[in-house]
């Protein structure tokens, strides 16, 4: 819990910065989205049921059954958990930062 004060004071920080100073306020997003990326992409055990989707994940992955969605079972297929955090982590970034 203390980390995510933290990171909520991160953002404060960088917000008021951002906006007192047009010039660098680009930068300060890219420093914020990059502290986010770090935290979820590389994250492992940080919630309680952190294992527990891992393990649900490679059960639909070596499972013969698969009743999900079309991308999801495409990601099971190609990618490791890790993997598929990392990806759903730089794709949410990206997104934020375009818009």
């Amino acid at each position: 819990m203390v980390f995510y004060w933290g990171l909520f004071i991160l953002v404060l920080i960088l917000s008021l910065c951002a906006s007192y100073t047009k010039k660098y306020s680009n930068i300060f997003l890219i420093v914020f989205l990059l502290c986010i990326f770090i935290f979820f992409a590389f994250r492992e055990g940080f919630t309680p049921d952190y294992y527990s989707y891992e393990l649900a994940f490679d059960e639909q992955r070596v499972g013969e059954r698969n009743e999900n969605e079309i991308g999801f079972s495409w990601i099971i297929s190609f990618f490791t958990y890790r993997q598929a955090l990392f990806l759903q982590t730089f794709l949410i970034c990206a997104c934020l930062y375009i818009a």
